[in-house]
């Protein structure tokens, strides 16, 4: 079941990276979509109410938190993708993850 997750999650990257793109916006049926991918593994797996899924998903909700106080000087489409990711990756793949994107937007 991982690597189906996996997959889907990669699959969803790509799509939301060529339609950002193209558009400079992601839209949101796409992140709805991926979420409620990520929402049915999670039932299928059993891991809907685990505390490592409160964890991993904290983490975008704060950033959403954050994009409504700065006005979105980070951008929502960023920061839903980022609570999306939290039902497919644990908090520690997050965080990498987190850190990656967060270096590559300073380099390109």
């Amino acid at each position: 079941m991982e690597t189906i997750s996996y997959w889907i999650l990669g699959i969803g990257y790509g799509s939301c990276a060529i339609v950002d793109y193209r558009r400079k916006t992601v839209p949101v049926w796409l992140l709805l979509s991926l979420f409620l991918m990520g929402f049915v593994l999670k039932i299928l797996e059993g891991n809907l109410l685990r505390i490592e899924l409160i964890y991993s998903t904290s983490l975008g909700i704060s950033m959403v938190l954050v994009s409504n106080l700065t006005k979105a000087l980070i951008g929502y489409g960023d920061s839903l993708l980022l609570l999306v990711s939290g039902l497919f990756l644990n908090i520690n793949e997050l965080a990498v993850e987190f850190l990656i994107a967060t270096t590559l937007c300073g380099i390109v």
